[in-house]
């Protein structure tokens, strides 16, 4: 049986309103394959590009001020808990809900509902983090070694001198359902696109290697996937499938583009459900899964 849950939902006052979020569902390309009932061994995964909660950011209208600090903190609760996530993956991940002297922890203000926390190191605009209800085992940040390798001093970012290979990096944990091992990895791959970057292509072939030799791998975050085609099909000969596997399902919104960026890659386990949650908190909306290990 799954590690039972430490806490059972967020349970802020009931005098807090809480806004109707949008969803978007779309059904496993094969229902057959799904089991007829729900069972002990699934659960919810959510992974969300949080946009570092608007910090510092002029494009993101949800900025965490002195003024607005209950309000948006209200907003932000109330969007999480309609994940309903077991476990939560975030991107673009900040530990600070504020950007002036009066800065708030995270943890302790928003999710403080999730015990087990792995908070990665901030790197420019890549930092990831990973939140779960249930026990995980051997959480630990891992660097992408193609970073390390020819493309290690070569992406030289002109307006901050950073090396844009080495921002990027995956959280690593072990997910035991009714003693079977499901590994989880959170990610955020480099931005520009697969079609574009060939940096990403070497993380995702990196990835479909290391995890290729698991039964049951979930992996998910931000894939800034442009050319989604050609990412699904780098992913399915590997032998994983996406749980959303509609280019049309649109997960980042922007003004300047509409693209189906988040996903959830996986293999050895089964998708009951896979939904989108609109909202405009972030320029990402979250994508959530319902799985079970059968």
């Amino acid at each position: 049986m799954i590690a039972s849950l430490l806490f059972s939902g967020c349970g802020f006052p009931e005098s807090v309103p809480v806004e109707p979020v949008s969803e978007l569902s779309t059904s496993p390309s094969d229902p057959a394959q799904l089991p007829d009932e729900p069972n002990e061994t699934t659960f919810t995964i959510a992974t969300w590009n949080i946009g570092h909660f608007s910090k510092g950011g002029k494009y993101y209208p949800t900025a965490f001020t002195e003024s607005n600090y209950a309000r948006k903190l209200r907003e932000f609760q109330s969007y999480i808990n309609s994940l309903g996530a077991d476990i939560l993956s975030l991107n673009e991940y900040s530990n600070e809900l504020m950007r002036d002297e009066a800065d708030t922890a995270v943890k302790k203000e928003l999710l403080s509902d999730y015990p087990i926390v792995l908070e990665g190191d901030q790197r420019y605009y890549s930092c990831n983090a990973l939140y779960s209800k249930v026990a995980l085992e051997n959480v630990a940040v891992k660097e992408y070694e193609c970073n390390q390798g020819k493309w290690k001093n070569v992406q030289i970012n002109p307006n901050n001198g950073t090396v844009k290979a080495t921002q990027y990096y995956y959280i690593e944990a072990d997910l035991n359902v009714d003693g079977k091992q499901v590994k989880v990895v959170c990610t955020h791959l480099a931005f520009q696109g697969i079609d574009k970057d060939p940096l990403i292509k070497d993380q995702v072939d990196e990835l479909i290697e290391k995890f290729s030799s698991y039964d049951r791998v979930i992996m998910m975050g931000d894939w800034n996937s442009e050319d989604f085609p050609f990412f699904k099909d780098c992913f399915e000969k590997g032998g994983f499938r996406l749980a959303n596997e509609n280019a049309d399902t649109v997960t980042y919104p922007s003004d300047l583009w509409v693209l189906s960026l988040d996903n959830f890659v996986y293999k050895g386990v089964t998708v009951r459900d896979f939904q989108v949650k609109q909202t405009d908190l972030s320029d990402h909306y979250a994508v959530v899964c319902r799985m079970s290990v059968d």
